[in-house]
C-alpha cells in the first residue's frame, strides 16, 4: 500500500495577526506569530502530539533520518525521530 509506506510531511510559514493586539504583521513576539503546524506521519510511528520545541530547520534531518541516509557534515537541525518514538523525550532546552 503506498499510502502506509509514504512519509508526509506538513508544515506552515508562521502565522500573521490580522488586526489582534493593534498590529497587522508577522514580525511579532506574540503567540499567533510563533506557532505553526508541523504534521509528520511515516510508516511505522503512531500519532502522537509533541510538546517539545522544535523548529522547522529540523525537517530535513527528520526526513533524512527516517530514509536511513546519511547526514551532511553541514546540516543543521536536529532530528525529530527520537521525539516521533518517544513524544516525551527531552528534545532542546
Amino acid at each position: 500500500n503506498m499510502y502506509e509506506d509514504t512519509i508526509i510531511t506538513l508544515a506552515s510559514d508562521h502565522g500573521f495577526h490580522l488586526g489582534e493586539k493593534g498590529t497587522w504583521c508577522k514580525h511579532s513576539v506574540y503567540e499567533e506569530t510563533l506557532h505553526v503546524p508541523l504534521i509528520i506521519k511515516a510508516p511505522g510511528y503512531k500519532p502522537s502530539r509533541v510538546p517539545a520545541l522544535v523548529e522547522n530547520i529540523d525537517i530535513f534531518p527528520t526526513v533524512l533520518e527516517l530514509n536511513e541516509i546519511p547526514f551532511p557534515r553541514h546540516l543543521q537541525g536536529k532530528s525529530l525521530v527520537s521525539l516521533m518514538k518517544d513524544p516525551t523525550t527531552h528534545f532542546k532546552a
